[in-house]
């Protein structure tokens, strides 16, 4: 079967966005890791990242860069062609999206220069690891997006409609891409911020820097959240050009964004609590609280039980939002190939979580069940810390009911962490 001229040049015009978008996404995946630390895959990535070169001859075009070249001779041919056409911007087509692509590498960089300060490699280790997944389930909804417009002859046909959600959506993904960057190095920053800062003015500084930025993580996630319900109003209401079961991507970023929003909740709280405790008590380290400050045993337990519970809501949340919108993939889409990691992830965090507050649970139950001695020897000592019990308050000490061996409280409340029996008789508390 012939197709149509115009029909063709339509499809040549989507094929050739499809490709420039597909590239930018692999280049940023790619490039995450290095761009702070080479220049030349930086400046690369900067200019070409949108559309790649083409070598032009008196022919034509001779052929585009493509992924079956060897990388490094694609790298290097690329930043010879660069700094030959440097001094002349008219020897290759500087468009306006290169510029605003090289903008958002730079404003990127300066963001986490300002909250984060130099990334180890760890960091960036550990980031490229967690964020892999994303950037390949991105490519996977471009793809089906793109097959389903081709074979959508009505869809095929408006050309602008179809580029237009294609950029719409890729730069909606970036900034999910980015707040998800952002989100998994403020996840180890919450306990290390206080780590090598020795002077008062300097802590303080790095506590308000941080703070600030896990505030502007949680308005951008808000904003983009209230851009999808718009979105998903607008595709029911007949407003959009693309309808909402023709449009896969609208799925995608809604769940990718709320999914997210839960754990950038548990941060922040975690985050404030270690505030609240560090400038409190000028500690972080429960080991080092004062066992005769009832003020301090009291933040103990009220911090230990907020965080487990706070961590069981997130993850029942989060798998709830992933059951809720693999159904919308099975009725609307097809199978959520892309989602069953994150789900099944999930569940089992979920599991795990709940397990934990029941343990707590259960730990604060036996010790509240353990009563106080009517009197304490002159020479009884506390076996776990070796002090004599007779040097404390009456009140810091218990007795257990089955062996009637006596231990401070605090003592015995860090030993239940690691064991459920009697540190001397080993009988069941």
């Amino acid at each position: 079967m012939t197709i149509p001229s115009n029909k063709r040049l339509g499809y040549s015009a989507v094929s050739n966005l499809f490709e420039s978008v597909f590239f930018a996404f692999i280049a940023i995946y790619f490039g995450a890791g290095r761009i702070l630390t080479n220049v030349k895959v930086g400046a690369c990535l900067g200019v070409s990242i949108y559309k790649k070169f083409d070598f032009r001859t008196s022919n034509g075009y001779i052929k585009p860069i493509g992924i079956d070249l060897n990388p490094y001779y694609v790298v290097n041919g690329y930043y010879n062609t660069l700094a030959s056409s440097i001094t002349s911007i008219s020897s290759f087509n500087f468009k306006l999206v290169n510029l605003c692509l090289i903008g958002i590498f730079l404003l990127t960089n300066f963001v986490i220069w300002v909250v984060f300060g130099r990334l180890t490699s760890n960091e960036i280790r550990n980031l490229k690891d967690k964020i892999s997944y994303t950037a390949w389930e991105f490519c996977l909804g471009f793809l089906i997006f793109y097959y389903s417009t081709i074979r959508n002859d009505e869809i095929a046909t408006n050309d602008l409609s179809v580029r237009h959600e294609l950029l719409k959506y890729g730069g909606l993904f970036l900034c999910v891409f980015l707040l998800k960057c952002f989100h998994y190095l403020s996840v180890g920053r919450v306990y290390t911020t206080a780590s090598n800062v020795h002077d008062a003015t300097t802590l303080k500084f790095q506590y308000l820097r941080f703070s600030i930025g896990l505030a502007v993580l949680n308005l951008v996630d808000v904003m983009l959240i209230n851009k999808y319900f718009q979105e998903v109003v607008s595709s029911y209401s007949g407003n959009s050009k693309v309808s909402f079961k023709d449009n896969i991507l609208i799925t995608i970023f809604g769940f990718e964004i709320l999914h997210i929003f839960p754990l950038i909740i548990l941060t922040t709280v975690k985050y404030a609590l270690n505030c609240f405790e560090l400038f409190k008590f000028g500690t972080l380290d429960n080991l080092e609280f004062d066992s005769s400050n009832a003020e301090s045993v009291k933040w103990d337990d009220t911090k230990l039980k907020i965080i487990y519970t706070c961590e069981f809501l997130v993850n029942l949340i989060r798998f709830g939002i992933g059951c809720i919108f693999s159904i919308l993939f099975m009725y609307f889409y097809t199978f959520p190939f892309h989602i069953l990691p994150s789900s099944y992830l999930s569940l089992r965090l979920l599991v795990l979580k709940a397990r934990c507050l029941l343990d707590f649970r259960m730990k604060n139950f036996q010790m509240q069940k353990l009563i106080t001695p009517r009197k304490v020897g002159s020479f009884e000592k506390c076996i776990i810390c070796f002090d004599d019990l007779s040097h404390g308050l009456l009140d810091d000490v218990r007795v257990l009911k089955n062996c009637s061996h006596q231990f401070h409280y605090n003592c015995l409340k860090n030993w239940v962490n690691y064991s459920s029996t009697c540190p001397i008789c080993r009988k069941k508390l």
